[in-house]
């Protein structure tokens, strides 16, 4: 959960989405960015999403996003850690059997359907290659026309193929295809790694390694990686387990998979995507019958091998649901619904060669005359109320119950509501009470907000229905326009409309004169608060804003002196940042300094806000002060990609002063941390190293060994990764979803982990829509 960085140095606007009047909407201010999805709803727990620099940091969807192809490629987890060194032991083995020149072939291939094709064609009579050649020739595989350029990797986790193309969309036969494939490769590992030995012969171990996918073992998890315990037969324990069991699977075909659980329900559900009946040619080849029969008995012997892992991953679930989904579209082919007595009794026939799902109380399917599964309701879908009770992602910040003892050792909140970010989540949450009420005529919804504003005592709820009420009235907005009105409700106070406005025109092609109107409206919003002190600090609470949800926990953990906690509106924050960027493009830094201090007092652990101090101090040639502002910053950055971005800014004043050795490192450094500027810094690194022939690129040691001989911090963004998986299991097991989401996005930058990953998806309420 991360709102706007207004200093981003990569020159970009950062923004969260919300949920406006039944769009999506960036609320940066003025900003507001249109789709069209929720029937009128705001986000009641305020689950915005992690953004930076206008791009998403996390991009998760339905399993039947044809995304999945990228998102996981892409993830540090996915690829293989090992991409160019086979397990411990394992290399002499590896020549032996084929599979250390099969890996070689493929990871070095830039298109592997073009390497493979030219394999079958010379390849069948080496022994290097085993059992591929043969099983590609006969599968058809090589005769796909038209073919995109693939890259592959072996997974870390199960060491299952992964294959990712450089299109956006595939068409369905394209994509059975690519899964097709990578079951060739998978079985050609198998079996040279001497998968049933038992069986007479080759077709007879293919067939043997099917028949066996129900007793499948998940493979023993990366070395080295650990996460927190959480609560013992907890929900984070319980999540956590599922996910690795589901990412750890050697299946023959890609697992792709979502979950959702409620242990006081006793309930879980997995939906995990089956091959279709084309990709069966691997066990089948040109017989269409025998391959609609072995896709029915590869989704029935996964069902019940990932109901076997949910039932391991605690004692506490009773019942497990799950659903065999089609690629790239809404529909469930196979629906299991189990107790683990019944899923005992399942897996006793489950390896006999003719397993057959049958139509029966606790598992439902339908079958065509060509023996395709055709689609069925889920017998429990992850949408289930039950499995996704509306409290588990209520706003945090209106909850004042004391927190877990171990939200408060992760998180340093006292209470829940120490936990939030967003001073609107009030008329967040009342706005989605009044929505469906309003009716269809302005009298009508008049009434209601006017109803709604005697009902409560909140000031800025009061606020928002007088204004909404005017705006009806004036006929500046329609009844029927709830977007308009959201906006009006959320976000239309006086200072969200003046900083909205000097936004607009303060764009980038502003002149002075424009500039000047900006600043004129941002003081006639801001000198009346200021005067009024509206947000001044006093004995018993302080006014404070946050950037992410990461910030908050940093502040509870080392800045909260015991008072009370307002949060700043957006808006207010939003404001005195333009303030100061305009006041500094118009040559009056001076100025500028006093909405850069008021930043910092408001928001003392927001690295953006620390940015905007730095810009100003470096339009007044106080770069040695600049350089003291970035290093302390460094030092409480609660993300990656902030200490990635100090370290760019902390380049370039390094530079300014003389000291390119330093500003190499920091450079150096800045790139390793994160990867959103990493393009820019790399390309200013190398116009430096041009312009000074003495320097050089320095390696990890050296640049460590540069920045902490003068005491500047690497960034420690494993300790950041650390901190919010233990803030995040924590949550959990306190049965706070929305911002538990929040922290594993943030650790999700510095290690793309999927079982990690897995959670992550699992902690979004799943609406039946999907």
């Amino acid at each position: 959960m991360e709102k706007n960085a207004q200093n981003s140095t990569a020159g970009k606007r950062s923004s969260r989405p919300m949920i406006v009047g039944g769009v999506a909407a960036i609320a940066v201010g003025s900003a507001l960015l249109w789709a069209s999805e929720t029937g009128g709803n705001l986000p009641g727990a305020v689950e915005w999403g992690v953004w930076g620099a206008g791009i998403a940091m996390i991009c998760v969807g339905s399993i039947r996003n044809r995304k999945e192809l990228e998102v996981a490629a892409a993830s540090a987890g996915q690829a293989s850690a090992a991409a160019g060194a086979p397990r411990a032991g394992a290399s002499q083995a590896a020549e032996k059997d084929g599979t250390g020149s099969v890996e070689a072939l493929v990871q070095r291939s830039d298109d592997v359907v073009a390497s493979l094709r030219d394999l079958v064609s010379h390849g069948q009579t080496s022994a290097d290659y085993g059992m591929l050649p043969a099983l590609l020739a006969r599968s058809g595989l090589m005769e796909w026309e038209g073919a995109p350029r693939f890259s592959a990797n072996r997974l870390r986790r199960n060491r299952r193929w992964w294959m990712s193309c450089d299109v956006d969309e595939l068409t369905e036969d394209g994509y059975d295809r690519l899964v097709a494939l990578e079951g060739a490769l998978n079985l050609a590992a198998d079996l040279a790694e001497g998968a049933c030995p038992d069986a007479p012969d080759d077709q007879g171990r293919i067939e043997a390694l099917f028949r066996d996918l129900a007793s499948l073992s998940p493979l023993p998890a990366p070395e080295g990686r650990t996460f927190p315990a959480g609560e013992k037969d907890g929900e984070w324990a319980a999540r956590l387990a599922l996910s690795e069991w589901l990412e750890n699977l050697p299946a023959p075909f890609r697992v792709v998979s979502a979950f959702q659980l409620n242990l006081d329900e006793g309930l879980a559900c997995v939906d995990v995507a089956v091959p279709s009946p084309s990709c069966l040619a691997l066990v089948a080849p040109d017989d269409k019958a025998r391959q609609a029969a072995e896709a029915r008995r590869y989704a029935w012997r996964l069902a019940l091998l990932v109901a076997r892992g949910a039932f391991a991953a605690s004692s506490r679930i009773q019942r497990v649901g799950v659903n065999c989904v089609s690629h790239g579209a809404r529909e469930t082919l196979l629906s299991l619904l189990v107790g683990q007595g019944e899923l005992n009794g399942l897996l006793a026939g489950a390896a006999a060669a003719d397993a057959e799902p049958v139509p029966a109380r606790n598992c439902r399917l339908d079958v065509a005359g060509d023996g395709r599964m055709l689609p069925v309701d889920a017998l429990l879908a992850r949408s289930d109320g039950r499995l996704n009770p509306a409290c588990r992602w209520d706003a945090v910040e209106l909850d004042a119950s004391n927190a877990s003892q171990a939200v408060r050792e992760a998180c340093g909140a006292m209470r829940v509501s120490d936990l939030g970010i967003n001073e609107n989540a009030r008329r967040v949450s009342v706005w989605n009470r009044l929505v469906g009420t309003l009716g269809s005529t302005t009298s009508d919804a008049v009434a209601r907000l006017m109803s709604a504003r005697d009902a409560t005592e909140d000031q800025t709820v009061r606020e928002a229905c007088s204004r909404t009420c005017q705006a009806l009235v004036d006929g500046t907005v329609d009844a029927s326009d709830h977007q308009a009105l959201a906006l009006a409700f959320v976000l239309g106070g006086p200072l969200d409309q003046a900083q909205r406005q000097a936004l607009d025109l303060a764009g980038e092609d502003a002149g002075p004169a424009d500039l000047e109107r900006a600043l004129g409206l941002l003081d006639a919003a801001l000198v009346p608060l200021a005067q009024a002190g509206s947000y001044a600090d006093g004995p018993t609470r302080v006014f404070r804003y946050f950037n992410s949800a990461a910030e908050r926990v940093r502040f509870n953990r080392t800045v909260a002196d015991g008072r009370d906690v307002v949060l700043v509106p957006d808006a207010y924050y939003a404001a005195h940042s333009l303030a100061a960027r305009v006041l500094t493009q118009l040559g009056r830094a001076e100025e500028a300094q006093v909405h850069a201090d008021e930043l910092a007092r408001i928001a003392p652990v927001t690295p953006d806000a620390a940015l905007s101090r730095v810009r100003v101090l470096e339009a007044q040639e106080r770069i040695f002060e600049c350089v003291d502002v970035l290093v302390d910053t460094l030092g409480y950055a609660a993300t990656a990609r902030e200490m990635s971005i100090c370290l760019y800014r902390l380049a370039y004043m390094e530079w300014r002063l003389g000291r390119n050795r330093l500003a190499v490192a920091c450079y150096e450094r800045s790139m390793r941390l994160h990867g959103e500027i990493a393009g820019q810094a790399r390309e200013e690194l190398d116009e430096l190293l041009d312009s000074e022939p003495g320097l050089s690129r320095l390696d990890p040691e050296e640049c460590a060994r540069e920045l902490s001989a003068v005491g500047i911090p690497l960034g420690d963004a494993d300790g950041a990764r650390r901190a919010m998986e233990e803030a995040a299991a924590a949550c959990v097991d306190a049965r706070l979803m929305g911002i538990s989401r929040a922290y594993l996005a943030v650790a999700l930058e510095v290690d793309r982990d999927d079982a990690l990953l897995g959670v992550y998806r699992s902690l979004a309420s799943v609406s039946p829509e999907g």
